[in-house]
């Protein structure tokens, strides 16, 4: 919402909030998002008020009068959002060829609050704590992504398309591998795949060793259109792998 506003104009808002030019209330109603708009301008009022979703007007009125009402204030679809630039062909080609210096901030703050927040549901008791069953029972990785931490975190060695968004990957997620593993909350690594770089791949194989874990293998195969076929096999599993996970899933029962 925010993405095209004029350089400066949040700093002027701010200062209009400072000066009492303005005020701002929370509303605790439970709705998922819902913002009320009311302005003044000598004897005359107008309100708009939005829910639901950033385009969902559900409310207008002038001078106490009301003007609109929608029928149906639980609508939650974004209808006047443009979404044809998200295609999957442009975020992967956005990430094979972005600079990474360039987003590395942004996707730094993204991080940095997904943590605070999977920090927060593995400590405390929000929704259905599906992340702290995981942590109870050993799954820490899996726990930060059900805590809504970091999406797809059990990928640490897995890390997706593009060199840029490999570095930036490896620079972030690998501490925190490193740091599970540490902690014995990680019982094997995704060392062998096609996406995995040969950094990566070698200091996955040196965690293995040094605490003992499992090291598996997989191909990924998505058929032979992919753009970057690897035919099944590829990558794979030795049976002595194979044997201590087939071993660990025994124990755990």
């Amino acid at each position: 919402m925010l993405l095209d506003l004029p350089e400066g104009v949040l700093e002027t808002a701010t200062a209009l909030l400072d000066s009492g030019f303005c005020t701002l209330h929370v509303l605790h109603d439970g709705a998922p998002l819902r913002l009320i708009a009311k302005v003044f301008c000598g004897p005359h009022t107008a309100l708009v008020e939005l829910k639901n979703s950033h385009t969902n007007i559900v409310r207008i009125e002038k001078d106490g009068a009301l003007l609109f009402r929608a029928e149906d204030e639980a609508r939650t679809s974004d209808s006047m959002t443009d979404h044809s630039g998200l295609t999957v062909a442009g975020i992967l080609d956005f990430a094979e060829t972005c600079d990474l210096e360039d987003i590395q901030p942004v996707l730094q703050r993204q991080i940095d609050c997904n943590l605070k927040i999977a920090e927060e549901g593995l400590t405390n008791g929000w929704s259905v704590n599906v992340g702290k069953l995981y942590s109870k029972h050993g799954r820490r990785l899996q726990a930060y992504a059900a805590a809504h931490g970091i999406p797809h975190v059990e990928d640490g060695t897995n890390q997706g398309p593009g060199a840029a968004a490999r570095n930036f990957l490896r620079l972030n997620v690998m501490p925190l591998l490193r740091e599970l593993v540490r902690e014995g909350m990680v019982d094997g690594i995704e060392v062998d795949h096609p996406s995995n770089s040969p950094e990566d791949r070698a200091e996955c194989i040196a965690l293995c060793a040094q605490y003992g874990l499992i090291r598996t293998g997989g191909t990924d195969f998505h058929g032979s259109n992919h753009k970057h076929p690897h035919p099944v096999g590829t990558c794979t599993t030795p049976d002595d792998q194979i044997a201590r996970i087939e071993a660990l899933a025994q124990k755990r029962k």
